[in-house]
């Protein structure tokens, strides 16, 4: 998630901001530290911002958290 964020020219705190979420809990997303079952709404949100599908965040995820 990282890279894809970097990629958009985005901050953390952009990124938790855009996704209505504290940057204490994207950060641990991108850490893969957050609970290990990503709500598909939320998933939706990160593929949108980061023009991502689902798919490739759910691999991201697994790649993160392993």
């Amino acid at each position: 998630m990282q890279d894809k964020r970097k990629q958009c020219g985005l901050t953390m705190a952009q990124a938790a901001e855009r996704l209505n979420i504290t940057e204490g809990y994207y950060l641990l997303i991108e850490k893969g530290e957050r609970q290990k079952s990503l709500d598909m709404a939320f998933a939706q949100k990160l593929g949108k911002l980061f023009g991502m599908t689902i798919q490739q965040i759910v691999d991201a995820e697994n790649r993160e958290g392993a």
